[in-house]
């Protein structure tokens, strides 16, 4: 981010109390511009302003935007990204508060209410996140629902592990955009986690677990381009900390768990792509900063599931769980026989174990018990201390048909 990003940037000296500014960026969505426009003009809470920012759109969203008439402000501009297309609708807002809402994404009726509610009622936080449902793009719901809330204290470390948020799904005081300064606009994809971190390292907010937005999953998005994510995803950190061997001092002995999620991520990203072989690089990568990742159940549910495209991730109806195992032992495989890692027996079978652990829980709770039986046998033929974990042997237990496989689990653990 540059000074001259600086020079006409926003001050709090004038706002109008409990506005909400909503800005809108938009590029071409006319399909759906008018679903957005249409959700703010729903609301129970109505002190607002809508923003569109028209991001040198060639199609027909001058002429959606101008049936709203004086309701909206609509400004035009030439081309230049989404962070330039933001950073000029904070500029010309009004309100004591912010909100982002692309064009292609909806707030359910009580968003602004219940959000601001919570700003109105405890001053000392500056920002509130609530949950979201994905959309298809002909707007019918899909499985997938993010609605976690991390404890305020700790929210900040959390989100360098990964960006939780969908820009809609946060309201801001005016303040954490003036102190965090403006998106950063070298940046064209993970702007908005580059502005939640410079925001959370100096703010605090809250999360609430109402699920108020619907987050359109769009075919060919910017998020579906796994090199584009990357590669900005390791700018925002450089950018934080300069290279990898130099940290910022700030996060010395945390900078292998920070990178080790930030390589996780792209895993699944090139994996929902259907580019295993770059995903299993970056899942290399991720396991040489963090070595304590195998020793995660979510990393193996991830490996799983990794290549669910988004909306649908988690939906065990739509699991091929023959295909996802495949292709989690292939990468433990590959793991294992890498020299960089080093691991010993006893943590190569803990690993296994652990991997076969919890595609068997997959299984069952995609109520395969059959299969999920035979994952559970796996497990603890390779790691035999499965069987004095109570969570494994509860979940056997509830697979069989009487005591005896549970019996011998017990003899072949003595």
């Amino acid at each position: 981010m540059n000074s001259e990003q600086h020079d006409n940037w926003i001050t709090g000296e004038e706002f109008i109390a409990g506005m909400v500014s909503v800005i809108i960026p938009n590029y071409n969505h006319g399909r759906y511009l008018g679903d957005a426009i249409d959700s703010i003009l729903a609301q129970t809470y109505t002190n607002y302003e809508i923003i569109v920012i028209d991001d040198g759109s060639t199609d027909n969203s001058r002429e959606v935007a101008a049936r709203y008439g004086d309701k909206i402000n609509y400004i035009y501009k030439e081309n230049a990204g989404l962070s330039a297309a933001r950073n000029t609708g904070i500029r010309h807002s009004e309100g004591e508060f912010i909100a982002l809402l692309d064009a292609d994404d909806m707030y359910e009726p009580g968003f602004m209410k219940r959000l601001v509610g919570v700003l109105k009622a405890r001053r000392a936080v500056d920002g509130v996140y609530c949950g979201y449902r994905f959309f298809t793009d002909e707007g019918e719901p899909m499985s997938q629902v993010e609605n976690r809330v991390f404890a305020d204290d700790v929210l900040y470390k959390t989100f360098w592990g990964a960006n939780y948020w969908v820009p809609e799904c946060v309201i801001m005081r005016r303040t954490c955009f003036e102190t965090a300064g403006p998106y950063d606009e070298s940046l064209r994809a993970l702007e908005d986690w580059d502005v939640w971190l410079r925001i959370l390292a100096k703010h605090r907010v809250t999360g609430i677990t109402d699920v108020l937005i619907r987050h359109r999953a769009l075919p060919n998005s910017m998020s579906s381009d796994p090199v584009k994510m990357s590669d900005n995803r390791f700018a925002v950190m450089k950018n934080r900390f300069g290279t990898f061997e130099k940290p910022h001092p700030e996060f010395t002995d945390d900078i292998g768990w920070i990178y080790g999620n930030a390589y996780f991520t792209s895993v699944i990203e090139y994996m929902q792509a259907d580019q295993n072989e770059k995903a299993y690089q970056m899942l290399e990568q991720a396991v040489v900063c963090n070595r304590t990742m195998i020793e995660r159940d979510r990393l193996f549910y991830e490996l799983a599931v990794g290549s669910q495209p988004k909306g649908d991730r988690g939906d065990l109806s739509q699991l091929n769980l023959a295909e996802k195992q495949a292709v989690l032992e292939t990468f433990i495989d590959r793991l294992f026989a890498s020299d960089k890692l080093g691991l010993n027996d006893a943590q190569q079978r803990q690993a296994r174990g652990r991997a076969y652990f919890n595609l068997g829980k997959l299984a069952y709770a995609g109520k395969d018990n059959t299969q999920a039986r035979k994952l559970f046998m796996k497990a603890v033929g390779i790691d035999k201390s499965f069987a004095k974990n109570s969570e494994f042997m509860g979940l056997v237990a509830r697979t069989v048909v009487g005591p005896q496989v549970v019996n011998l689990f017990k003899r072949e653990s003595a």
